[in-house]
């Protein structure tokens, strides 16, 4: 499918975003919206629609904070491109909460999670092509796959590792993001006849209600974290001293730099670290893959932090569970155990039957009282004796 010229903007040029930029595929208008008063007009007329297709691109490779940096909409006549820095996005809140649209979406969890943690908003009456693809037993379903399959469209998966927080965005990444929608009515009408015939669609509705209610959890910083490194485990005490205190000088320069850790020291050259103990900067930019922005700009500080760390005691992090993680890891097992048996009863993949998310809140609840209605009633008393089994 090509673009067909239909303003000032070009193919295989970079959009003008001073403008509303509008290209047609199809009969269908795709506009980059970068204007608090576009984005309400078009809320205000989307609000007319039955479903709409949602997609985001964040910038979680290239920044410690990820922030959304992109989100498309599409419907039948129309995509959307809207730019979320420098926009704000709560008319597309409203309707996102909005439960007479049905929102499409393929593999939602990390938008849904995104847009919660990100900005504070809800996806009700969602469709998710991906776990539609999955309850249906469909071989392939990848997006990329998924359109390839039914739509002959071919997707750049160069563009799936992209800086979606640079500006301006070429046209042929915006091209890209735009057919991350631009099917997914489409597909969601194909997938909804399927679904019709299945004996699944209940379990379908299922996951995708329990996808809107996933909500984030915090990961705080572990200092012990750099022991899961691979040759961490080899080095003598000051090496892991070393090592420790290199690794949580990298988190708190990530933070300051607002970029990915790996970004800032690649593993390879902490632990070139932790084993050479360089005593000067000259010492410090021999080190394989050590960046040289990072001998330049923090080369003292970090021979410092070597002869600091070099004598002081680091015993080896201990690998035992405590008692709470030992009895968690146990009831984790036994409900995964128990998804398998009844997904393999029902014909599904366990992960239809109940997510990740939810056999944590029975486990950490110890009880299913932490499920929905539904789910109490369709698996409650099998689970409730699957917990029963854990007990001593």
């Amino acid at each position: 499918m090509r673009l067909q010229h239909a303003s000032r903007a070009q193919v295989g040029t970079p959009w003008d975003h001073r403008d509303d930029a509008v290209r047609y595929t199809a009969g269908v208008e795709v506009h980059w919206i970068d204007t608090d008063d576009a984005l309400r007009s078009w809320c205000d007329r989307l609000a007319n629609e039955e479903r709409i297709a949602v997609d985001t691109e964040s910038n979680s490779m290239f920044a410690y904070f990820e922030r959304i940096c992109l989100v498309q909409i599409s419907t039948a006549w129309v995509d959307l491109l809207v730019d979320p820095l420098v926009v704000d996005l709560a008319p597309l809140g409203t309707l996102l909460e909005d439960a007479s649209i049905q929102k499409v979406l393929h593999g939602a969890d990390y938008d849904v999670l995104s847009f919660k943690r990100s900005l504070g908003f809800r996806i009700c009456n969602l469709f998710d092509t991906m776990i539609a693809a999955r309850v249906l037993g469909w071989p392939k379903c990848g997006l990329a796959a998924l359109l390839s399959e039914h739509f002959d469209h071919a997707a750049n998966k160069a563009y799936q590792r992209y800086d979606w927080g640079q500006r301006p965005l070429s046209s042929s990444a915006l091209e890209y993001a735009r057919y991350d929608t631009h099917y997914l009515l489409r597909l969601c009408a194909l997938q909804t006849e399927a679904l019709k015939a299945s004996p699944h669609l209940e379990l379908f509705e299922r996951a995708c209600s329990r996808q809107c209610a996933v909500e984030p959890r915090t990961k705080p910083f572990d200092p012990d974290g750099y022991y899961k490194m691979k040759g961490a485990r080899d080095l003598d005490e000051a090496g892991r001293a070393v090592l420790k205190a290199a690794f949580a000088w990298r988190d708190e320069k990530a933070r300051e730099l607002d970029r990915p850790p790996f970004r800032v020291m690649p593993e390879s050259a902490m632990l070139g670290l932790a084993r050479t103990k360089p005593s000067d900067v000259r010492a410090l930019g021999h080190i394989k893959g050590m960046p040289r922005p990072v001998t330049r700009r923090d080369g003292p500080a970090l021979v410092e932090l070597v002869a600091a760390a070099s004598g002081a005691p680091c015993p080896k992090p201990s690998r035992s569970k405590s008692p709470a993680d030992r009895d968690l890891g146990l009831l984790m097992d036994a409900l995964k155990a128990w998804r398998k048996g009844e997904a393999q009863r029902r014909g599904v993949e366990p992960e239809i039957i109940l997510d990740k998310a939810s056999l944590l809140a029975v486990a950490e609840a110890g009880a299913i009282d932490a499920l929905g209605p539904w789910e109490r009633d369709h698996y409650g008393t099998s689970m409730a004796a699957a917990l029963q089994a854990t007990q001593p």
